[in-house]
């Protein structure tokens, strides 16, 4: 009941964040109907181009979710894509990340397998996903607008010191990762658990479990996972430069202002919301175009545009997903 509760709590505080992002958002739109007539202008066939581009990058993070745990889970490629789908159709309908717990779920369906390691080897794959968006924020800080920070602590009505605070604790957790891969910290942490004797063993089971797929990466897989996670938000960013060709956004800098919507639009998925990150991705893509010169109404429709693309066909079609090995489960 408590764990109940607790996704309640979840789900109403990500539903209220959302909620005052919205609120923000279309207060800072000063024509609606302009946005409007934007998105209902967009090449219908460009929409589906650029979901096509986004839908190959389900490909790696397939491959790169099987190379996470390959030497302790023997699975299809054919099986995982379908929960990967899936899971991005639970994470696009249920509030606050809850869909991760359905991917579980979605996998042992097709496969008994502990889901405490499971939920590690997912949170790995999340952080990697982190580690390469702060290399493309490492590549371009030095060409971004100075005003970037400025315009993003203006617009949301924060102090930047609250987004210098956000983005150091992310680094520092991405440290934190990093080390603990190394097998010399792995021990540690494999041998310092133990020792909570009060605490019951089987809590203490799962916990050690969860460490096992979250920290079990050697040197040469994790970098070839954080290059799987390069591939895949490139692939991303390409679907948003397709559906950029059919709006006159009038960037300074095309190039630049595209990877950094794409980075700090998606960092924004890390706050709180409900389901899809619906709100904070329309709020900080919006505030971040605009800082690259776009209009408010031109970045608000391209801002819904994309994330539309990343929303709706992907649930479409991890629901099909699901569905079916429900389905092959039962027979």
């Amino acid at each position: 009941m408590s764990i109940f509760n607790n996704n309640i709590f979840k789900g109403i505080f990500g539903t209220t964040i959302s909620l005052i992002c919205f609120f923000i958002f279309f207060n800072k739109i000063d024509d609606l109907g302009k946005v409007i007539e934007i998105v209902m202008s967009v090449n219908l066939f460009v929409i589906l181009l650029g979901f096509l581009v986004y839908f190959i990058s389900i490909y790696f993070r397939t491959i790169r979710w099987n190379s996470i745990f390959e030497n302790r889970i023997k699975i299809k490629l054919t099986s995982l894509s379908r929960i990967v789908i899936s899971g991005y159709m639970f994470n696009n309908l249920l509030p606050a990340r809850l869909g991760e717990l359905a991917r579980i779920y979605h996998f042992n369906i097709v496969k008994k397998i502990d889901k405490s390691y499971l939920f590690g080897t997912i949170l790995a794959e999340r952080i990697t996903d982190v580690i390469a968006l702060f290399i493309f924020i490492g590549v371009g800080i030095f060409f971004v607008p100075t005003d970037l920070l400025i315009n993003l602590s203006d617009e949301l009505g924060v102090n930047i010191n609250l987004i210098y605070i956000f983005l150091i604790l992310i680094g520092l957790s991405i440290i934190f990762f990093l080390i603990m891969q190394l097998e010399k910290y792995r021990k540690i942490m494999t041998t310092f658990i133990p020792k909570f004797n009060f605490i019951n063993n089987k809590i203490l089971n799962i916990v050690d479990s969860f460490f096992k797929g979250l920290f079990n990466l050697e040197k040469n897989k994790i970098i070839t996972i954080i290059f799987l996670a390069i591939i895949i938000w490139i692939i991303e960013f390409s679907m948003f430069y397709v559906v950029e060709t059919q709006i006159n956004l009038n960037l300074n800098n095309t190039f630049l202002a595209i990877i950094f919507f794409g980075v700090f639009a998606n960092l924004s998925g890390i706050v709180p919301s409900t389901s899809g990150g619906w709100g904070p991705f329309e709020l900080i893509g919006t505030i971040v175009l605009i800082s690259f010169g776009a209009d408010r109404e031109s970045a608000a429709a391209f801002t819904i545009i994309v994330h539309l693309i990343l929303w709706l066909p992907i649930s479409i079609i991890g629901l099909i997903c699901f569905l079916y090995d429900l389905k092959v489960r039962k027979l």
